[in-house]
């Protein structure tokens, strides 16, 4: 009984997650929508201004509407990981092979000197999903736990075959067969009192991700039919556990 009233009340706190998350999602689609037609106006002017200058005036208006023009794009780019945050499900997929993707995702962090420890099931089920995407989600969710951990410290991804049926599965997502992705790193957890809060907007304690990175993460994995959960230890570190649907012959 103990155990049913614990699965219960996750699957209900994850319920809630999503739901939240849908109305974000809502939002941030017309928001930057709203944001994008008023910044496209305000350059087709700023261009036009720039165009009818008089010479004798031209360097301290140019320069100041140069500004206001790099100021508009600024904005625009805002205004596009804002849309991101929309969950659209009408993305193009392809199966992808577990050993490719992850291949491509170390690689991509070397760059920024992040080394990954991947450990991967044999027999691993390919995935159906757009791997642009579905990268980007490793991306942000690695370099977020890497900024966690101390000069010592590791990120490790394992892959494995799950199936998820109505006696273990508390997420919002359909029953079936998924790849489970953990990336884990042993740094010092997430404190409780930011638990909660991210996968909101704007919400980070981190460098590198002005708070964008993870709610985008979790929007693209919903748009592919697949989930995040969180595993916070205070003592062991963080786990973040991805559901990606197989691919299906």
């Amino acid at each position: 009984m103990l155990t049913e009233d614990k699965n219960s009340e996750a699957a209900n706190n994850e319920l809630i997650k999503d739901e939240k998350f849908k109305a974000i999602s809502s939002f941030a689609r017309d928001l930057s929508n709203e944001l994008n037609n008023i910044l496209t106006t305000n350059l087709g002017n700023i261009s036009l201004a720039k165009l009818y200058l008089d010479t004798n005036s031209k360097d301290k208006v140019f320069n100041a509407l140069n500004e206001a023009e790099k100021s508009a794009f600024m904005a625009k780019s805002l205004a596009y990981k804002i849309s991101q945050l929309d969950i659209n499900s009408n993305i193009l997929k392809e199966k992808v092979s577990i050993n490719e993707l992850l291949n491509e995702v170390t690689n991509s962090l070397k760059v920024i000197n992040i080394k990954v420890q991947t450990k991967i099931e044999n027999d691993i089920w390919d995935i159906d999903v757009n791997k642009e995407q579905i990268i980007k989600v490793f991306q942000n969710i690695i370099i977020n736990s890497f900024e966690a951990i101390s000069e010592n410290g590791e990120v490790k991804v394992n892959a494995e075959n799950i199936i998820l049926d109505k006696n273990n599965n508390i997420f919002p997502i359909k029953n079936g067969k998924y790849v489970k992705f953990s990336i884990i790193d042993n740094g010092l957890g997430i404190p409780e009192n930011y638990f909660e809060k991210i996968f909101e907007p704007y919400f980070t304690t981190k460098e590198l991700n002005r708070g964008f990175g993870l709610p985008i993460s979790y929007s693209i994995l919903k748009a592919h039919d697949g989930y995040i959960f969180v595993d916070n230890n205070s003592e062991i570190g963080v786990t973040f556990n991805l559901y990606i649907p197989k691919y299906l012959n």
